[in-house]
């Protein structure tokens, strides 16, 4: 679990383990380096005593360290808007060094802090050097100062800092993109399983394929059913509806699966599109209408068009003589006259 919590000796706001937060204080890490304590961050880190602590309220709590890197500058912002009703003036000018004369202008404390970063250099006793929280990126923005070193976004981070800054953000964003990817996959399936349900609810609406004795088996099976389409109009319907939830998520897979319900392959040789080779005409068909208000009654298909189905529907019936066998028993036929 992760806190966003504003410091209050400060009001720089950071994310922190909650592991780091106890009693309205914050255990900080004694760390020089930048990627060191964005590690002890992401790994949630077991604070030592050797490590700091400062005041601290918390604003923002979550589970995911992702989350709560999305959520910190909404929450730098809102810090800010507090401070500046609290204080009755705003809280970035006097982070705002930009020549020597403002530099007079900081409050004491604040030189002092610069002081004792000098005075590292100078190597001064380890248990006087006591490293101050990360500045956020909104407070960053509005400092030029080079003493705090464990700002991301300070402009006096070295190249191997900025470095491992980059990489953090690196590895937040790949986070975002998993989480996008698992988001993706979660909404397809759902969409899929939402599909199935209402197919199911609409066929205890719909009669059975047996009222329709389908799959076609023959060519007299297909003109008795063309007549009964052509006098009954409300059995058209019917058809279209049982067709309608058959399902696909293409129009080539909506067509085809239709087609398999509708003709056997045996019949199918005997159909293609145009009724060319003394073939019956599919296009002269009343089930060509019925197929493509079935494609269209499909959530998936319903912008089908009517060019596109009927390519669908003409390669299907192409393909027929190779199903069940054919085209194997064709090859072997090859290699029997050969």
């Amino acid at each position: 679990m992760f806190h966003i919590v504003e410091f209050t000796d400060t009001s720089e706001v950071e994310v922190v383990p909650s592991s780091w937060v106890e009693n309205g204080s914050c255990a900080w890490p004694f760390y020089k380096s930048m990627a060191k304590i964005y590690n002890a961050v992401m790994m949630q880190e077991t604070p030592d005593q050797s490590w700091a602590t400062f005041g601290v309220r918390t604003i923002y709590t979550t589970d995911s360290y992702g989350e709560a890197q999305l959520k910190l500058p909404e929450a730098t912002v809102m810090s800010v808007s507090q401070t500046e009703e609290d204080d009755g003036h705003s809280s970035y000018p006097k982070r705002n060094i930009s020549s020597d004369g403002d530099e007079e202008n900081l409050s004491g404390g604040m030189r002092r802090r610069k002081k004792v970063k000098k005075e590292d250099l100078l190597e001064v006793d380890a248990a006087s050097q006591v490293p101050s929280p990360p500045m956020t990126t909104a407070d960053a923005a509005c400092s030029s100062t080079p003493w705090n070193i464990f700002s991301p976004c300070s402009r006096a981070v070295g190249d191997k800092d900025r470095t491992c800054c980059n990489s953090s953000c690196l590895l937040l964003l790949t986070e975002v993109l998993k989480s996008q990817e698992v988001i993706k996959q979660q909404l397809e399936l759902i969409l899929k399983n939402q599909h199935k349900q209402n197919g199911t609810l609409q066929h205890d609406d719909i009669t059975d394929a047996s009222t329709f004795d389908l799959p076609l088996s023959s060519l007299f099976d297909l003109e008795k059913l063309e007549h009964q389409l052509n006098e009954q109009p409300e059995q058209m319907k019917k058809l279209v509806a049982y067709f309608g939830v058959i399902g696909g998520f293409s129009i080539k897979e909506a067509v085809w699966r239709i087609m398999k319900k509708l003709l056997t392959t045996s019949l199918a040789k005997q159909i293609n599109w145009s009724g060319a080779n003394q073939k019956v005409s599919f296009r002269a068909l009343t089930l060509k209408t019925v197929v493509v208000h079935a494609v269209r009654s499909n959530n998936h298909t319903k912008s089908a068009t009517d060019k596109e189905v009927e390519k669908c529907i003409t390669r299907w019936l192409q393909l027929a003589p190779d199903r069940d066998g054919g085209r194997r028993g064709r090859e072997k036929a090859n290699v029997a006259n050969a």
